[in-house]
């Protein structure tokens, strides 16, 4: 008996083997596309090591950080732990992404029926390149698992379409595990499932009741079982709470303010995005916008054309709509805290927009559609390298900026014959305005001495990245002492922007931040202590 259950699994294996090389070989021709626009569009970034916000400080991590389980996200501290424990390394963690995404979209493709080949290349190729990606794969410290991610919600929704029954359920697992690595991939799943419910509407193959109630429960399982057991997780007290994510998400807010916040997502994000705005993109994406319409135009005379009754055309380009809005979700519960980090769905929403709008056309048309897209990619792609070409040049300015600085706190310590020190203390932050070269969008083009309005424990891991022995921040009390010290200060890069005072170096690049004020007034003893210097004066209590 048990020997015929090992031959009923090495059965299976082989049978799975097989298909797995018929499918390399009949799809060759596409996963070489799909790898060579992948090439185009981040192979700067993979070959280089380009250190971004926050990985200065997961440089000096000697082990995977719980840090991710605080933040809801305890699918990236099990890819952490064991298969990735030190990401702070050029090519393995986003040629790791690289890899997973484009099996993503091989096995998108497949769950969503595509057959056709320009449907297939065209859609393929954008959800690889779109560039809202490179504000995610920018991250060694998390891209592999946002590939990964990609790479699970595909599974979920391949799973999904290729079962009938019970079976279907097994598309539960990946789906959760998807939302444990990021939560931002919950409008990703609600965006592949949206596609594939189009794609049967259109060909009518199935119920459309049915269907979404499928999908729902799905969907709904998978946020049940990652909440149980992130829950778990804090009952065990692995880590103590959940502040991170609390700290962004307020939807009573949108309830409050539901008008604004909505006006902020249309005109900051919705329309920017789809328009392909420079604020977005650091280029104007002409065909963009172009494409968006001619793919509406072509879904809407596939519905037109298909065998649906009138209510089922009207549900089918409202979900059209919905499908739109996907992405920007997150926005309305977060405050408009929406960083294009966050918009992980567009990818995915993109390339089914252009692949239903495709979908049963002419031969005419769908040579037009490729044309176009292509053209796009080609914008995409240059997108993309320009963003992470200012991330480059800026890195390169604060190491030139670093090495100076370490310089000079070395001949202020040897002029005060003191031992070293200790401490730092950042008064201000140095700030560099954008150019056509290094465009300032989010962690693009962003300053490591300007981050968090000039932070001093930010500053100090970075230059320690450049070989200075780390120093500590001062305490709330200790760097309200040194207000009356830093106004006395002149500003970089005068002699006097840099000097010793005990073991604390104070480096000045311009008057307190706003930030910094806060954090120092938020001490009761500080704010007593500088209330008649009038520098706590005009913060809130």
């Amino acid at each position: 008996m048990r020997k015929a259950s090992l031959n009923t699994l090495e059965l299976k294996f082989d049978t799975s083997l097989a298909n797995l090389y018929r499918y390399i070989r009949e799809n060759a021709s596409l996963i070489l596309v799909l790898a060579v626009v992948a090439l185009c569009a981040y192979g700067f970034e993979l070959f280089q090591l380009n250190l971004t916000i926050d990985e200065e400080m997961h440089a000096t991590y000697t082990a995977p950080t719980l840090d991710w389980i605080s933040q809801g996200r305890w699918g990236m501290y099990l890819l952490n732990r064991l298969l990735l424990p030190y990401t702070i390394i050029p090519f393995v963690p986003l040629f790791t992404a690289l890899v997973f995404h484009i099996m993503a979209a091989l096995l998108t493709l497949e769950s969503w029926s595509v057959t056709s080949t320009p449907d297939r290349v065209v859609a393929g190729a954008i959800y690889v390149t779109f560039p809202t990606l490179a504000y995610m794969y920018t991250f060694s410290t998390i891209n592999y698992g946002v590939g990964i991610g990609f790479f699970c919600v595909a599974l979920s929704s391949f799973l999904y379409a290729k079962n009938h029954g019970w079976k279907r359920y097994l598309a539960i697992l990946p789906a959760s595990f998807a939302i444990a690595v990021y939560q931002g991939f919950i409008p990703v799943l609600a965006a592949v499932f949206l596609v594939y419910l189009l794609c049967t509407q259109i060909r009518a193959e199935r119920s459309l009741v049915m269907e979404i109630l499928w999908i729902a429960a799905v969907l709904f399982l998978s946020l049940l079982i990652y909440y149980v057991v992130q829950r778990l997780i804090l009952v065990l007290g692995v880590v103590p709470g959940l502040t991170y994510i609390t700290g962004f998400f307020d939807p009573g807010f949108f309830q409050r303010y539901s008008r604004m916040v909505w006006n902020r997502v249309w005109t900051s994000s919705l329309v920017p995005v789809y328009s392909g705005n420079e604020a977005i993109y650091a280029m104007n994406l002409t065909g963009l916008r172009l494409l968006m319409a001619v793919s509406f135009l072509g879904l809407v005379m596939n519905v037109f054309r298909s065998r649906l009754s009138a209510f089922n055309r009207i549900i089918a380009i409202f979900f059209w709509i919905v499908l739109l809005i996907l992405p920007f979700v997150s926005g309305f519960l977060m405050q408009f805290a929406l960083s294009n980090r966050f918009l992980l769905a567009l990818p995915t929403v993109i390339s089914g927009v252009v692949m239903l709008g495709m979908l049963n056309g002419s031969w005419l048309f769908k040579l037009f559609v490729t044309v176009l897209a292509t053209y796009c990619i080609l914008q995409f792609v240059t997108s993309t390298n320009h963003l992470f070409a200012s991330s480059h040049l800026a890195l390169e300015a604060d190491r030139l900026l670093a090495s100076r600085l370490i310089t000079r706190i070395e001949d202020a310590q040897a002029e005060a014959g003191m031992p070293p020190v200790r401490y730092i203390e950042v008064i201000g932050y140095y700030g560099r305005l954008p150019t056509e070269l290094i465009p300032k969008i989010e962690t693009f083009g962003a300053s490591f001495f300007e981050w968090d309005g000039g932070s001093s424990y930010r500053i100090a891991v970075f230059l320690e990245t450049m070989g200075l022995p780390r120093l500590a921040p001062l305490t709330l009390d200790q760097r309200a002492q040194m207000v009356s010290i830093a106004d006395s200060m002149s500003a970089w890069p005068h002699k006097d922007s840099i000097r010793i005072v005990n073991e604390t170096v104070l480096v000045k690049f311009g008057d307190y931040s706003y930030s910094q004020k806060a954090w120092i007034c938020s001490s009761k003893q500080s704010r007593s202590h500088l209330y008649d210097k009038s520098f706590c004066r005009d913060m809130p209590k």
